[in-house]
């Protein structure tokens, strides 16, 4: 059962809490609901939820401020707000859903199971060591379907879409996965893989061009265009000069 945690104003924490007891019954349980940011953080780092459902804006700051702050590992989350304006920024912290209130019980389900999906695949990985990787540069991609068996030559690039990771594959194929980008990122730097944006992944080994404008975009070989996060172009250079001597 997933343990969570609430942060919104009382009586919409309320009215929350009984939606998920009546839509979510017996996948999760609410540990504790705060109306204030800071007075969530000892509970959060004493009981360490698995998942926080958190409204973007609150009396005494913000959602973004506060997840920066508070550095917790492996938390999932689902954010919150009257309106999508904050959406793009939420992708930072790779939620598993963004909700526009008033919520609606089907959406906030569907949050609730991408969230169980979540966390199971990231409970394998931890336990079996990375059990999406084959030998011989191979990964396991989960989806609804099944099971497909990739070589990482053939992945040009991987895309954040909300909770999920989106695989795009030489010849146009796509595979739709449930683990988050972070995870990603994690596993496969050292295979030529580099994360040029928060929403992106970019097998190195496919960039055509590199060019200037608008901060800087990477022209792949299969005609994408991705753009590159200012903080992250310098990294990015300098990885691509090492390609080219290597």
């Amino acid at each position: 059962m997933i343990t969570a945690m609430i942060l919104d104003q009382t009586q919409d924490a309320i009215f929350l809490k009984s939606k998920l007891e009546e839509s979510c019954k017996g996948q999760i349980e609410v540990l504790a609901s705060f109306d204030s940011f800071e007075d969530a953080i000892p509970e959060m780092l004493a009981k360490q939820p698995d998942l926080l459902i958190t409204e973007v804006y609150l009396n005494n700051g913000n959602a973004f401020d506060f997840l920066d702050k508070l550095r917790l590992k492996n938390l999932e989350v689902i954010f919150m707000c009257s309106s999508c304006a904050n959406m793009v920024r939420s992708f930072k912290f790779e939620p598993v859903d963004f909700l526009i209130k008033p919520i609606d019980s089907l959406y906030l389900k569907r949050a609730v199971e991408r969230c169980e999906q979540r966390l199971a695949n990231s409970h394998r990985t931890k336990s079996n060591g990375f059990d999406t990787m084959l030998n011989e540069h191979k990964v396991v991609l989960r989806t609804e379907e099944g099971l497909s068996m990739v070589d990482l030559e053939n992945i040009v690039r991987i895309e954040a879409d909300r909770g999920y990771s989106i695989f795009y594959l030489v010849g146009g194929e796509r595979v739709i996965v449930s683990q988050s980008l972070k995870m990603w990122d994690s596993m496969l730097y050292k295979y030529g893989f580099f994360r040029v944006h928060e929403s992106n992944i970019v097998n190195l080994a496919f960039v055509k061009k590199f060019l200037k404008k608008e901060g800087g975009v990477l022209t792949l070989k299969n005609g994408d265009e991705v753009y590159v996060a200012r903080r992250r172009k310098e990294d990015l250079v300098k990885k691509l000069f090492n390609l080219s001597i290597g």
